[in-house]
């Protein structure tokens, strides 16, 4: 459905000039006409809250090395299953 699926670009959902707005899926995970979900107004609420929250109160950031005191990046490893040990 999107031209690159696993690239993070929050821009594919605004408009521009000469560019098409993609399908934004949040127009169908809940349901839609007279079958839409009740709560999804809030179930999006508590979402925003608990992000909101958590950025506000918690320090975020890598983990250091113990001996060097360097920051350790981690490697990101991409997998199609659903449980990964």
């Amino acid at each position: 459905m999107y031209s690159d699926p696993f690239a993070f670009d929050p821009t594919r959902f605004i408009e521009a000039p000469g560019k098409a707005v993609q399908y934004d899926p949040r127009k169908i995970v809940f349901g839609f006409a007279r079958r839409i979900c009740p709560g999804n107004i809030m179930a999006e609420a508590f979402l925003f809250s608990a992000i909101v929250h958590c950025l506000a109160t918690l320090d975020i950031e890598k983990a250091l090395d113990e001996v060097t005191g360097e920051p350790i990046v981690p490697v990101y490893e991409y997998s199609t299953e659903y449980v990964v040990r």
